[in-house]
């Protein structure tokens, strides 16, 4: 599949302390709906997965194979007491921000979706996933989170998160390799998952060549735990470091 070579899917969704500061919008803010992207653009999407807790997720005895997850939404992740699941996501000067009643601005896109995710990932392998190091690092992260395909805004209805397929959720069986280390860029999981995934094709990872500065890039995945989103429009920036890239994405 060409079209891989111009995808990079994020893994980090969160604002989190390691990172804080980084987390950026770069002119027009290109992020979209699922539906809105290309057809070529929806297909990758659909080799992507959000990472939620299992606390984020409900099930209804009569309705049975449907999961129902959480329905907070960002305004309420920012503005709502500190001690809730999304607040744990906050640098502390965005939980000293948000106590002190700092809030979003007028017109800030997505502020009223809800925000069950915690990280992204994609396929590269029928039962595996690549993620952020820093995600693989929350506790009990294979006990207590799924990952969930199809977390996306629904066209008609303009809401995400109701009847998930339960098929479409998969458990961590175990973290097969990871690695944090800020110094050397270093930041990645790779995770098998409880059993293949099915209906969904593994995204290639590019190797036969090196990335080249000012080439085209687009990003997928749940920014700020949002349903999942597509952005385009972005180039490669700096290709000096040996482990890692630079770029324009909107993340």
């Amino acid at each position: 599949m060409k079209n891989i070579v111009q995808l990079a899917v994020l893994s980090t969704t969160f604002i989190s302390g390691a990172f804080a500061g980084v987390d950026a919008i770069y002119g027009v803010d290109n992020r979209q709906e699922v539906y809105e992207s290309s057809e070529a653009h929806q297909i990758l999407a659909q080799s992507t997965a959000s990472m939620i807790a299992e606390s984020e997720m409900s099930r209804d005895p009569s309705r049975p194979g449907l999961v129902q997850l959480a329905q907070h939404t960002l305004r309420d992740w920012l503005e709502g007491d500190k001690k809730s699941n999304g607040a744990k996501l906050f640098s502390s000067a965005l939980e000293e921000a948000s106590g002190g009643g700092v809030t979003f601005c007028e017109g800030t896109r997505f502020v009223e979706q809800s925000n069950p995710a915690m990280c992204s990932g994609f396929l590269i392998a029928p039962d595996l996933i690549v993620t952020a190091g820093h995600c693989v690092e929350l506790e009990n992260f294979c006990e207590n989170y799924r990952w969930v395909f199809d977390f996306k805004t629904d066209k008609e209805t303009n809401t995400a998160g109701f009847d998930i397929k339960e098929e479409d959720i998969y458990k961590c069986k175990k973290v097969v390799s990871n690695a944090l280390i800020n110094v050397l860029g270093l930041d990645y999981g790779v995770i098998q998952l409880d059993r293949r995934v099915t209906g969904r094709e593994p995204l290639e990872i590019r190797n036969d060549q090196e990335i080249a500065e000012k080439q085209e890039i687009l990003v997928i995945g749940n920014p700020s735990g949002l349903p999942t989103k597509v952005a385009p429009g972005a180039n490669v920036r700096n290709t000096t470091h040996p482990s890692f890239f630079s770029s324009n994405l909107d993340t």
